[in-house]
């Protein structure tokens, strides 16, 4: 939990790329450590209680060795891969020109020491105290197969080194890959593409825009081309249209003949 404390931290010290830098660099020591606690239970006959345990490094030498890499990784030993992110971490605290910043920072140091006290404990009460458990656990005590070592070399591997060679790609001068700019544009990307999504699911799969033009719209514009020419044309002229000008006229050509 002190870890994530730590990305948490960072987050509110707007230092995301460095909280990100801490989780992938957490990931690495923290699956070590379980994966090292699981093989020291699987050499004691699954005890795990490490009161019961004490005297292990001489039986269990490899799983020691990167179980001690993984704690001063953890506890931000100088060049080991949580080193370069939990220090960066406490300096951006430290480097806060405001009260909260120095507050935030002493408790995160506090943090940092009791991390160092709980890492400490563990290999001393599993590997470095007196035998305290059964006989017959240390007799079968043994390290495991090469599927459960090899996992833990690999992480070894990237407890120590991991750290050094991605630290310019996370927070370095020219990092700005991860926060930035991007950080508060990739939102408006969001916004613009919802727009998009909420016209075009309130367009009615724009049904309604391709029946008006393509259905509605030729049957308009036929009946209404139909009207003008039947029922205002050939019926208006052959109806009451057509004889009331036909009687019109001839009324009037009766009338010429009479007068003249």
């Amino acid at each position: 939990m002190s870890q994530l404390g730590m990305m948490v931290i960072a987050v509110g010290l707007s230092s995301y790329n460095v909280a990100l830098f801490h989780l992938v660099n957490h990931a690495f020591y923290k699956a070590l450590l379980f994966l090292g606690a699981g093989a020291v239970i699987h050499a004691v006959a699954d005890n795990q209680d490490f009161r019961r345990y004490g005297g292990l490094r001489p039986f269990l030498p490899l799983t020691y060795s990167v179980m001690l890499i993984a704690s001063l990784s953890l506890v931000a030993f100088p060049f080991m891969t949580g080193f370069y992110s939990k220090d960066f971490i406490l300096e951006s605290a430290y480097g806060q020109y405001y009260f909260s910043g120095t507050v935030v920072y002493i408790i995160a140091t506090i943090g940092a020491m009791f991390t160092t006290l709980y890492s400490v404990k563990v290999l001393y009460l599993t590997f470095l105290a007196n035998p305290n458990g059964p006989l017959i656990n240390y007799k079968n005590a043994h390290e495991g197969d090469i599927f459960m070592s090899l996992p833990l070399m690999i992480l070894a591997v990237f407890s120590i080194f991991f750290g050094y060679i991605t630290k310019d790609m996370f927070i370095g001068l020219g990092s700005g890959f991860f926060s930035d700019n991007a950080l508060f544009i990739h939102p408006s990307h969001e916004i613009i593409v919802g727009y998009n999504i909420f016209s075009f699911f309130n367009q009615r799969f724009l049904i309604e825009l391709f029946y008006n033009r393509y259905i509605t719209g030729i049957v308009l514009k036929l009946g209404g081309q139909t009207t003008k020419v039947i029922d205002k044309g050939s019926v208006e002229y052959l109806g009451p249209y057509g004889l009331e000008k036909g009687l019109l006229n001839i009324i009037h050509i009766l009338i010429v003949l009479i007068l003249y």
